[in-house]
């Protein structure tokens, strides 16, 4: 079975080399997800059904053949991919660690300055995670937040650039503060926790576009907020995850 592409992140340099990363390239027409869509996650370690219409899965622990099947039971092909840090256990990680600049919050991931690589298999879409590293003091090293956030954003725009050209979706994974900034670039966003934080009103642009937003809640009020930015929500009980 012959891949639609090869590759769909190459290894930049470094975060400076980030900027000079040109924003140009052959773009294809992609449709957003649509708000208020059903969305089953199975990407992220918990238990989900697989009733939803967008369906997310790891793309390294998915085979071409079961997003293949996905999609020809009609559903949205969703690939989690990590942006900002080099997970040790990914086949990939040898090549990252060079550029690895500190520990993120999980003992098996380490920030870079740059990005993974991930092999097309398919994906309608992309979820990307880890993109907020400006964020992240052991990330930030001595370097103003401030700076770090104007590079991510050149960033983000190579990454959109990237998925579009090969006509794939991509969403906004947390990043809620330069939210305003980027939105355009993205066809729908995922979230961790932005109600126990009080930080939906962030999505405020997508809601606006009428684009997805798909939220994961731990604690607290699980379902609260979801009618009022436009959000498909879900909740983990028990390793179980479960829609409002």
């Amino acid at each position: 079975m012959v891949n639609k592409m090869n590759t769909l992140l190459l290894p930049l340099a470094a975060c400076a080399v980030v900027q000079s990363v040109p924003t140009t390239t052959s773009i294809k027409e992609v449709t957003p997800i649509p708000s208020g869509v059903t969305w089953s996650l199975m990407a992220w370690g918990g238990e989900d059904d697989e009733k939803g219409y967008v369906i997310d899965v790891d793309v390294f622990e998915t085979s071409e053949e079961r997003i293949a099947q996905l999609k020809d039971d009609s559903h949205y092909g969703l690939c989690y991919i990590d942006v900002g840090t080099a997970e040790k256990w990914r086949p990939d990680y040898e090549q990252l660690k060079p550029y690895t600049v500190g520990k993120p919050q999980y003992e098996e991931e380490d920030w870079m300055d740059i990005e993974i690589l991930a092999k097309d298999k398919g994906c309608d879409g992309v979820e990307i995670d880890n993109s907020d590293a400006y964020a992240a003091p052991l990330a930030m090293k001595d370097r103003f937040k401030k700076d770090l956030i104007s590079r991510e954003i050149v960033y983000m725009q190579w990454l959109s650039n990237a998925a579009h050209g090969l006509g794939m979706s991509i969403g906004l994974k947390n990043s809620m503060e330069i939210s305003k900034n980027v939105h355009q670039m993205f066809e729908f966003a995922i979230n961790k926790s932005c109600n126990q934080f009080d930080e939906c009103k962030y999505y405020a642009p997508f809601q606006d576009a009428g684009k997805a937003i798909f939220n994961v809640e731990y604690k607290g009020e699980q379902c609260k907020s979801a009618a009022k930015w436009g959000m498909t929500k879900k909740y983990v009980e028990q390793g179980h995850l479960i829609n409002c």
